[in-house]
């Protein structure tokens, strides 16, 4: 096929500039559409549209999939950070589901924090002993309910954290897309009753990983002392209640709960990391804990948004608390998986769409990312969105003033 030159000085649909050579918004509309007509149009019908609609549907499936992590689980969508340069990934998703009793005084503790992946290949390669008859793991979320937690004061006795899923796949780096916790009361209705509270924090908490016992089952392990001591301020509840994005529900009142929202709010946060590492300062020295655990623990260089919630009032009936936990995360494979992972590349970039990002700011910024439970996995929601990404772009107007008020129904 040849292709047409177009003449400057022949080509009547060439624009005329004013006001110094810059151009008006109805001139470089008629520039777009010669560049569409000349130079992509002719060597495929539609490509044009088709390659704007698939773009902007994915990142209406971004924006709607960051608030709502669950969905992307249970839908199986392709959910991926938009990035200045593409990178070609493939999606990791979990969901984790424990459960666990107040203390006798109806009160626990717990603590969130979702910036982690590592594959046990990785785990045994970085994270060693002269002694390796143990398994490794690491956790994200740490739970108090010790016998002496009142709510009232600190307290580092009684930590103790869920281990995470056994990952056996193996891959080059990652990032975490989106991800949230769902925390309801799950016991004897006759028994309801009780608050449960939650907020956001950027408290510098150390990332671990164990080196338990081959073999070993439970349902929690032991954490360090160092791990306990920055956890102990959440035992006084009042620094959950006063926290940032505070919201304190009635499980009465509220039975679905409390849902806390991660989104990656520093810009390391979008950045790739090596499998099983983080961003991260000097490791602190393994140590011995309680003459059985092992564990190598260190602090992360960014802000990592977690989440720390509580619980008071609340019947001591066993296992009563659910906690469900859903993470997107992106990873790059190793070179030998290409072949059957077949990663894909996230389209469009941040600079396209940075209304959409200011919007989304801006929601942090004024509601927050806690919020009661609530069911927003209607198909017209995230139809909505894509009609909204659609109409902004056809009538040449920024995106933030038609993508906010809908942004603003999911939390």
């Amino acid at each position: 096929m040849k292709s047409k030159v177009i003449s400057n000085n022949s080509n009547p649909n060439k624009p005329k500039t004013a006001n110094n050579g810059l151009f008006t918004q109805k001139q470089l509309s008629s520039i777009k559409d010669i560049i569409n007509k000349y130079v992509v149009a002719e060597r495929e019908e539609g490509l044009v549209d088709a390659y704007d609609s698939f773009s902007r549907n994915m990142m209406a499936d971004y924006v709607y999939g960051l608030y709502h992590p669950d969905i992307v689980f249970n839908e199986n969508l392709d959910i991926k950070s938009p990035s200045y340069l593409p990178i070609p990934t493939t999606n990791f998703r979990f969901k984790e589901t424990v459960s666990f009793s107040p203390n006798f005084n109806g009160n626990f503790c717990l603590y969130w924090q979702p910036n982690f992946l590592g594959s046990q290949d990785k785990l045994l390669e970085l994270y060693t002993r002269v002694d390796d008859q143990f398994d490794r793991n690491f956790s994200s979320l740490y739970y108090n309910n010790d016998g002496q937690l009142y709510g009232n004061t600190s307290l580092s006795n009684g930590w103790r954290a869920f281990p995470f899923r056994n990952v056996k796949q193996t891959f080059s780096k990652y990032r975490l897309t989106s991800a949230c916790l769902k925390i309801r009361y799950t016991g004897k209705v006759i028994n309801q009753s009780g608050m449960i509270a939650a907020s956001a924090t950027y408290k510098d908490t150390y990332r671990t990983v164990q080196f338990l016992p081959q073999g070993y089952d439970a349902p929690f392990y032991e954490i360090p002392n160092d791990v306990k001591d920055k956890l102990a301020s959440f035992c006084d509840f009042d620094n959950i209640r006063q926290g940032q994005w505070a919201k304190t529900i009635s499980v009465v009142d509220e039975p679905s709960g409390l849902t806390c929202i991660y989104v990656p709010t520093d810009p390391l946060n979008q950045v790739f990391v090596e499998n099983a590492t983080t961003i991260d300062y000097h490791a602190q020295s393994t140590q011995l804990v309680d003459n059985d655990y092992y564990v190598h623990s260190w602090l992360t260089k960014n802000a990592n948004i977690s989440y720390a919630i509580c619980g008071y009032g609340l019947p001591a009936d066993e296992n009563c608390i659910t906690v469900e936990t859903y993470y997107n995360f992106e990873i790059i494979v190793n070179q030998e998986q290409m072949p059957y992972f077949n990663p894909k590349v996230p389209e469009r970039s941040l600079i396209r769409y940075k209304e959409v990002i200011q919007g989304i700011s801006g929601l942090v910024s004024t509601s927050g990312l806690v919020t009661k439970t609530k069911d927003h996995d209607k198909s017209n929601i995230l139809a909505n969105l894509k009609v909204a990404f659609k109409k902004a772009k056809n009538l040449y107007t920024e995106y933030y003033p038609l993508i906010y008020p809908l942004v603003k129904t999911l939390i």
